[in-house]
């Protein structure tokens, strides 16, 4: 078995792209070859989607039994995230399998979207980890 399917399902169960009957102009043959990149990664960006979600509801447990309502707030941002991914790969799955372009182009967007409010969140916690290092040097 070949790095390349390992992580990808088996030819014979993938669907086949639709080709729709009302031909417009935002419908393109190519489109679903565009996509099937993304198509192949539409499972592990919904896993990631989900992981943003689980450590969103630690949060948010954590924010409420500490009354913090700026956790709450900062923890509403991988939450925001976490369901863009999972949309996004869900309209990154039906891009594939009608071959609109502008589908696809809406799940680019959230996935987009979800990757500028990720490296903020990182940005955030280095930061966090810079100012709590320079606090507490002893502990760190």
């Amino acid at each position: 078995m070949n790095e390349e399917n390992l992580f990808s399902p088996p030819d014979h169960d993938e669907p086949r792209p639709l080709r729709s009957q009302n031909k417009s102009e935002e419908d393109d043959a190519d489109t679903w070859q565009i996509v099937e990149p993304l198509y192949r990664a539409a499972g592990w960006l919904r896993i990631i989607g989900i992981l943003f979600l689980i450590f969103s509801l630690f949060g948010i447990v954590e924010s409420i039994q500490n009354t913090n309502v700026i956790a709450l707030i900062i923890v509403a941002f991988p939450l925001w995230a976490g369901f863009s991914l999972i949309h996004g790969s869900k309209q990154i799955q039906e891009a594939y399998r009608l071959g609109k372009r502008r589908v696809f182009r809406d799940a680019a967007d959230k996935v987009r979207k979800s990757a500028i409010i990720s490296a903020w969140i990182m940005v955030a916690y280095i930061v966090l980890l810079a100012l709590l290092m320079y606090a507490f040097p002893g502990v760190f």
